[in-house]
């Protein structure tokens, strides 16, 4: 399933004049281009999240899945992490834990049974990672933990959507109309090898907070997936995304919306599908 727990952000304003003379400009971010720094005032914004914070994430994914005529909706999926920020780093990492709260899907029949007993063995499970001030997130690993074979398949999703959480951000001041491009990996889309193009567009401030609206490029080279022991050879893909949101830049405080489509061609022996995939991603923090 692509899921687009797409990415979020969390900063606060740092005073430049506070930086020593003899530091080095900080890099843009690999994969980041700022087109536009926006206009006056403007602010440098990096992840700094106190030590002690924490944070209700709430996630909600609708999935719609076309091939040929026959359309599949799965089960609309709900999942709950509690993420807390344990420490932070002399050199400004913040070191946090995510704790699953609870993953279940709607619906009353054996799709949505089946997810929620598959989120039921993951309630609990701990995932620590690193999160830098420029946006990376890194050293993902979930902490030891007996699981049923088909939620091991779903935590392997989950950790390889994670970098997702966060949002590069520009490493210059920037304020109202400021825009970047970012160049990424996007996972999540089973085990298709995509990236994804986002263009970041800054549409208000106030105090910590800023309104957002993003958009989306997804693409990917012909190659060939496996799927359930049977090779599919996926050719002409491409898909597009849209979606904004509010995020309060000093503590992990977001309401995003995001929806996009994924288009691509299915080949298995001499059967060719054209396949549409739709998803709609919210989240919400309190």
């Amino acid at each position: 399933m692509l899921g687009s727990v797409h990415r979020v952000i969390c900063a606060v304003a740092l005073a430049t004049s506070c930086k020593p003379p003899d530091v080095p400009p900080i890099a843009e971010p690999p994969g980041l281009e700022l087109i536009s720094p926006g206009v006056l005032p403007r602010v440098p914004i990096r992840y700094a999240l106190a030590k002690g914070t924490k944070v209700t994430l709430s996630i909600d994914l609708d999935t719609k899945v076309a091939a040929a005529d026959q359309t599949q909706a799965s089960p609309p999926l709900h999942v709950t992490l509690d993420l807390a920020v344990d420490d932070v780093l002399p050199d400004g990492r913040m070191k946090l834990t995510s704790t699953v709260r609870s993953i279940n899907a709607s619906g009353d029949d054996a799709s949505a049974a089946h997810e929620t007993s598959v989120g039921s063995g993951a309630a609990g499970l701990a995932i620590t990672s690193t999160l830098a001030p420029g946006g990376a997130i890194a050293d993902v690993h979930a902490t030891d933990q007996p699981l049923p074979e088909a939620a091991k398949a779903e935590l392997a999703q989950v950790l390889g959507k994670f970098p997702q959480l966060a949002m590069p951000l520009p490493a210059v001041p920037i304020g109202i109309g400021a825009k970047w491009r970012t160049t990424l990996p996007f996972g999540g889309a089973d085990q298709l090898a995509l990236e994804a193009v986002t263009t970041v567009n800054v549409t208000g401030r106030a105090g910590t907070a800023f309104t957002y609206v993003l958009a989306s490029e997804l693409r990917g080279s012909d190659q060939t997936v496996v799927t359930d022991g049977t090779s599919v050879a996926t050719t002409n893909i491409s898909g597009s995304a849209s979606g904004g949101g509010r995020i309060d830049l000093a503590r992990f405080s977001l309401d995003t919306n995001q929806s996009w489509q994924l288009h691509a061609e299915m080949t298995t022996g001499s059967d060719r599908t054209p396949m549409t995939m739709t998803q709609t991603v919210r989240v919400s923090s309190h």
